[in-house]
């Protein structure tokens, strides 16, 4: 097991606590303290790097740290905290990052658990879509359970915004727009076309995907 992180010389100096009618903060010094990893130099140095962390490192931050009160701590106790693993770096990044889940929340947060008072799950390509307090807990998340009626949510959101969609998107829409400029249209005929039946064949598949991903995008 890799040894426990240093946390950074310099700690936040207040943590926003949850009460009645909470809103969560804007982003603040506690996104920019966490933000900062590997949090050790030396020997320690990236020995609780990770996919996650460095999606996360650099993700647009939402809302700033929030603690429920009974998990209330002073600054520098809960960074040390955070500094104990990696599953607790991880967790306050999705906190920090993601999506709160109003809806629908997993169980272990409506039990109340863990240290966060949202159900947060992270849409960041490469990062699992597990919430905050599960992911800080090592605890396995229901949220794909609770929203399985609503099959893929988080893995839309993630398709919609990489690269990978919108180059599908553009390069669909291109063909498209080649096919009505030569006055016929879409087709299904390689002949009319001048493009490779095996060609074709993916070029089908990805406007099925395409229809069948927007029909369920609302």
């Amino acid at each position: 097991m890799p040894p426990a992180l240093q946390a950074p010389a310099f700690s936040p100096s207040n943590i926003h606590i949850a009460g009645d009618d909470f809103v969560a903060p804007r982003p603040g010094e506690w996104v920019r303290f966490c933000q900062w990893v590997p949090w050790a130099r030396g020997k320690t140095a990236g020995a609780y790097r990770s996919t996650t962390i460095s999606v996360l490192s650099t993700a647009i931050a939402h809302r700033d740290l929030s603690l429920r009160p009974l998990s209330v701590q002073t600054p520098s106790i809960f960074s040390k905290q955070i500094g104990e693993s990696l599953e607790h770096i991880e967790g306050v990044l999705i906190y920090l990052t993601g999506a709160e889940v109003d809806d629908a929340p997993c169980r272990f947060c409506l039990e109340g658990n863990g240290p966060f008072p949202l159900c947060v799950v992270s849409v960041a390509n490469g990062a699992p879509s597990i919430c905050a307090n599960c992911r800080w807990a090592s605890h396995l998340c229901t949220f794909r359970n609770n929203n399985r009626n609503d099959e893929g949510i988080m893995f839309r959101e993630r398709l919609f915004r990489s690269d990978e969609w919108f180059n599908l998107e553009a390069t669909l829409d291109a063909l498209d727009a080649a096919h009505l400029s030569q006055g016929t249209g879409p087709t299904q005929s390689p002949a009319a076309t001048g493009v490779h039946q095996a060609q074709l064949q993916v070029i089908q598949t990805a406007r099925a995907v395409r229809r069948y991903v927007n029909a369920r995008r609302l």
